[in-house]
């Protein structure tokens, strides 16, 4: 909150945009969880902010953020990560209470798009509230049944909401932005056995098959002589020596 709060008051100083990383916690109860309740101050600052002294302020409400280098384990892990690992690991995904609770998914590279957004707009922003989140939402246990892996449930977590959604129209029309990935088609692709991108056996039968040039007895104490300034860095006396065969057989 103070971190916020110097953010702030260094914009004012400056005449700087701010965009506030805010949660869709702030449609539920700001009490539930110290979490919520900070963010809510945050927000609360912004305005304060942007009423008082004007400065162009604009605050993005993430809901569920999943993608790449998500946080898989610890209290601030992701539930896809979490998903994700468990199943990496040949474990049963854990699902709180019925698993009935509803969440609204967004990739991170929707919400890096929806922040780019709001900060090249030539817009003044007065505390305006931006949501980024797909405006679809998904059970906790349906999102488990898309990893086609066993499912362990567990006692049910004090402090969450049941269900989150994003209305997602203002910022659609108000910046352009809509989202364009989609959960499932993460999660299909996590597991799939990509092919290869190069052929690496043809490359190396290529390579073995070229008939490279050699070095003699004779040939490498004269390259000792000539490239090694260091008499302890000797070529090998090995019954020949290749060096930088390339695929068409020429030495380098």
């Amino acid at each position: 909150v103070n971190a916020t709060a110097n953010v702030l008051e260094f914009a004012r100083r400056t005449q700087t945009k701010v965009i506030f990383a805010g949660t869709s916690c702030a449609y539920h109860d700001s009490m539930a969880n110290p979490y919520a309740f900070t963010k809510n101050i945050g927000e609360q600052y912004c305005r304060l902010y942007a009423d008082l002294y004007g400065v162009s302020v604009a605050i993005a409400r993430f809901f569920n953020v999943y993608g790449p280098r998500q946080m898989e384990e610890g209290t601030h892990s992701t539930v896809v990560g979490i998903f994700e690992r468990q199943k990496r690991n040949n474990m049963p995904l854990t699902v709180t209470g019925t698993g009935e609770k509803r969440r609204d998914f967004i990739h991170v590279k929707d919400v890096v798009s929806g922040l780019i957004a709001m900060a090249t707009s030539q817009e003044t922003w007065h505390g305006e509230t931006f949501n980024l989140g797909s405006g679809v939402n998904y059970s906790i246990k349906e999102v488990a049944e898309m990893f086609n892996h066993p499912i362990q449930y567990i006692p049910d977590r004090p402090g969450e909401a049941q269900i989150t959604i994003a209305d997602i129209e203002l910022t659609k029309d108000a910046l352009g932005w809509e989202p364009q990935y989609n959960l499932k088609d993460y999660i299909d692709s996590l597991f799939e056995k990509t092919p290869p991108s190069y052929d690496w056996k043809a490359y190396f039968r290529r390579f073995f098959s070229s008939s490279p040039k050699v070095y003699t007895k004779k040939t490498r104490r004269k390259l000792n002589k000539r490239f090694t300034p260091n008499p302890a860095l000797k070529i090998k006396p090995k019954k020949h020596v290749l060096v930088g065969v390339d695929t068409s057989g020429s030495v380098s």
